[in-house]
């Protein structure tokens, strides 16, 4: 599939379908350096480049950080937009199919939280959301640190623009107040994507999976009780979702309690109803369950 763009760029294989473009693995024929390049095509002139794009590209030359993928430049070529960041080359979601069961070793779940939870708290403390958390946007560099990718969704907090969209992020791992249309909200759906995803990566398979709202809360309630919080009933589509007769929370604990304590009270902390009491990053990466997580894992 060789094809050179911009005579600088040799497009090598198409690795996969980003949030907003097409994601092919080239090389920089100057620097001979292995990069990801993002394909997103501009309609036309008239109608210009999409909003998530430029938010992209803005948010992605903003963040530096070890656990973010690292953004090269942008460049343009007839009516296609290339965006190129470092080459990962490892996925966490085919991790999975390494280990019985989909159940990850604890290290390497330990791995990913603390890399996921330390570029989370640099965006929060720099007022930015990333909206799309979840396994699918971890990948690993050569050296197996663990990188936050995609951030087309990715918005700055509080909002400038008014209310935002209630359908931020990917279904299974969305916030309850999400799924009411909650529109002005901050980093506290994050911390609830990030719970979802730890306790996927503890179980090997999601938490929730659901076809639409009605079902995740549903699901929901039947996971964790009732949903309801203080001041809940002034979100515009809030309805109580009761919990099952005969709900206990220690069926959610025995589900997690072969993880050990320090694993359930961390997954507790971030799957929290009420989002004014969900732990922060910053809070997550103080927690006795990342006290000896490393920093990279080995792909040897």
């Amino acid at each position: 599939m060789e094809k050179f763009v911009c005579n600088r760029f040799n497009r090598k294989k198409k690795l996969g379908r980003g949030g907003f473009g097409i994601v092919y693995i080239a090389e920089d024929t100057v620097t001979k350096e292995t990069l990801a390049l993002k394909k997103i095509m501009v309609r036309s002139p008239k109608d210009g480049i999409e909003y998530h794009a430029i938010q992209e590209i803005r948010q992605l030359n903003e963040l530096q950080h070890p656990n973010i993928v690292k953004f090269n430049g942008v460049f343009t070529h007839k009516f296609t937009l290339y965006l190129s960041t470092e080459y990962l080359p490892y996925e966490l979601i085919h991790l999975f199919n390494k280990y019985p069961d989909h159940k990850l070793p604890i290290n390497i779940v330990k791995c990913v939280m603390k890399g996921v939870l330390q570029a989370l708290s640099y965006m929060h403390n720099s007022k930015i959301m990333h909206r799309d958390i979840k396994p699918d946007n971890v990948l690993f560099d050569k050296n197996g640190v663990p990188k936050l990718i995609d951030f087309g969704l990715s918005c700055d907090f509080p909002s400038d623009f008014g209310p935002m969209i209630c359908q931020a992020t990917t279904l299974n791992y969305r916030a309850p107040e999400l799924l009411f249309s909650q529109n002005n909200y901050g980093s506290e759906i994050d911390m609830w994507s990030t719970g979802a995803m730890f306790a996927e990566l503890l179980l090997g398979k999601p938490i929730f999976d659901a076809p639409n709202d009605i079902h995740l809360l549903s699901q929901i309630a039947k996971t964790l009780g009732t949903i309801e919080w203080s001041g809940c009933e002034k979100i515009r589509a809030y309805m109580k979702f009761s919990a099952p007769e005969g709900f206990s929370i220690s069926t959610f604990d025995d589900k997690f309690k072969e993880f050990g304590n320090d694993a359930l009270s961390l997954l507790k902390s971030l799957l929290v109803l009420d989002p004014s009491k969900r732990i922060t990053a910053d809070e997550a990466l103080k927690h006795p369950f990342l006290s000896d997580a490393p920093d990279f894992i080995s792909f040897e």
